[in-house]
């Protein structure tokens, strides 16, 4: 019994982490300093990267290769119509969502080993601790998306609110 207790402790323990993880990186990368209509601006004056043939794809590294370095050029000619406020806004807000991706994974990662390992203990089928570990994701990403949306009702409650079914216009 005991450690049926402490096997579930550790599995929502660890989904904790990964929820506390993806909630905190969505309050740091909110609050980051970033003017986003100039960067954008910048990202719109750099002509787009031209789509790989799908016929790369039949050999997977040499696509992959391609890809990358040409994301990678085009990355370098953003670089260059930045100056240097855009520049250090982006490469700080890169940086720190770098950081918090790399903790949710973490959190993921270590949420599945103890959600696996409390199935071996209660003898799931597969399907249901994937079902268990889908709806653990879906619970963490609810939570910050049900916070977010909290938060910013009670600091903007005169704000229009969409009504039910209702889409934003499109431009």
């Amino acid at each position: 019994m005991l450690e049926l207790i402490i096997r579930i402790a550790a599995a929502l323990g660890a989904w904790l982490l990964l929820t506390a993880a993806i909630y905190q990186a969505s309050l740091e990368l909110r609050d980051e300093q970033l003017d986003r209509a100039r960067l954008s601006e910048a990202v719109d004056a750099v002509p787009s990267v031209r789509p790989l043939s799908p016929w790369w794809w039949l050999l997977p590294p040499v696509a992959y290769l391609l890809r990358r370095s040409r994301v990678k050029r085009q990355r370098e000619a953003i670089m260059k119509v930045l100056d240097a406020d855009q520049l250090r806004q982006f490469v700080e807000f890169t940086d720190k969502a770098q950081g918090w991706l790399l903790v949710a994974a973490g959190a993921v990662l270590i949420a599945i080993k103890e959600t696996w390992e409390l199935s071996e203990l209660l003898e799931w089928p597969l399907w249901l601790l994937i079902l268990v570990t889908l709806v653990a994701v879906l619970v963490a990403l609810g939570h910050t998306v049900a916070r977010t949306i909290g938060s910013y009702r009670v600091l903007h409650p005169d704000a229009p609110r969409p009504s039910r079914g209702a889409r934003p216009a499109r431009p």
